[in-house]
């Protein structure tokens, strides 16, 4: 009778512990989905994020080019001082003596 006993107990426990593989094996198959889904989020927000801050220095680069084009104008009705400053401070004046020739659209 005690060996009957024992053996009910140890499938009882094999049981449970089964079902409770079972449970942890279906949790980490949960797991791993969501982490796949957050991975592909995380992806798309970094490309939209580094195509927006290469779309945001092209255009600071356009009015960088635009001011320099402007303050190297001889004809200058514009007073730009500040602007010239810190362009002179970042080399881009002196560097613009062909700045007629490009275009903008």
């Amino acid at each position: 009778m005690e060996i009957d006993q024992l053996q009910y107990e140890l499938g009882a426990v094999r049981r449970r512990t089964d079902t409770e593989v079972c449970s942890l094996r279906q949790r980490i198959v949960d797991l791993e989905l969501q982490v796949s889904e957050a991975r592909k989020e995380a992806d798309e927000y970094y490309r939209a994020s580094v195509e927006h801050n290469t779309e945001a220095m092209a255009l600071a680069n356009q009015v960088i080019f635009l001011l320099v084009i402007i303050i190297n104008k001889k004809d200058n009705k514009f007073n730009l001082p500040c602007y010239k400053q810190k362009l002179q401070e970042r080399g881009t004046v002196e560097s613009a003596d062909y700045t007629d020739k490009f275009l903008f659209f």
